[in-house]
């Protein structure tokens, strides 16, 4: 499959709830948010981290996680 181009035009927000407070933490390109799970960011559905295998020649210190989708909530599943 091949990614579609990110043309970076439009963004929408990435907002984050933090003590009762929504606040703007990142922007996100219309193509790149396109590519993404209906249920990525909502907190009803459970998301597990994973450590990915480091690569050869990765610098040792660094740590790459990615998230998958455990369990979508009603909305999303």
């Amino acid at each position: 499959m091949t990614p579609l181009p990110c043309t970076h035009a439009d963004h929408v927000p990435v907002e984050s709830l933090v003590d009762d407070q929504v606040t703007v933490v990142a922007r996100l390109c219309l193509d790149c948010d396109a590519q993404l799970h209906a249920g990525w960011g909502c907190p009803a559905c459970e998301w597990q981290q994973f450590a990915k295998p480091r690569r050869l020649c990765d610098p040792i210190n660094r740590i790459d996680l990615e998230h998958v989708l455990v369990r979508p909530c009603r909305e999303h599943a």
